[in-house]
């Protein structure tokens, strides 16, 4: 009886532990997944194919690459980053979603044939001169 007790209180301490790191970046992990799912779809759609295991697959794989580097630049930002600031993190993540944005656009332009890639690229440009 003694011993099961102990191993709840294990349990809960990792677990513990996992949460109080994972919870910093959660929202970085969460959009991150949003964005490789909408990158699936849209490729999906946009290559007119039928949904083959092979593409699921390497998005199984991109996904957790993602999120290996993500958590590998929160574990450096709370190794070497003394005020514990997300710096490393958030460009990883920002890196991340930057380049799965554009891929979403890229394939909806394709599939609908409207230039909607070029008007945001349109926009940012104009923004960031103002």
């Amino acid at each position: 009886m003694q011993k099961r007790v102990i191993h709840k209180n294990i349990l809960s301490t990792i677990l513990t532990a996992i949460g109080w790191f994972l919870l910093p970046i959660a929202w970085y992990l969460v959009f991150t997944l949003v964005l490789v799912l909408a990158d699936l779809y849209t490729g999906w759609k946009a290559s007119n194919m039928r949904f083959i295991s092979r593409g699921v697959r390497k998005t199984i794989d991109k996904l957790i690459a993602y999120f290996i580097a993500i958590l590998l630049a929160h574990a450096f930002d709370l190794i070497y980053l003394a005020d514990g600031g997300l710096i490393v993190s958030f460009a990883v993540s920002s890196v991340i979603a930057s380049t799965e944005m554009l891929s979403v656009y890229e394939n909806i332009q394709r599939q609908t044939g409207t230039g909607l890639l070029s008007t945001v690229k349109k926009f940012i440009n104009g923004n960031l001169k103002s």
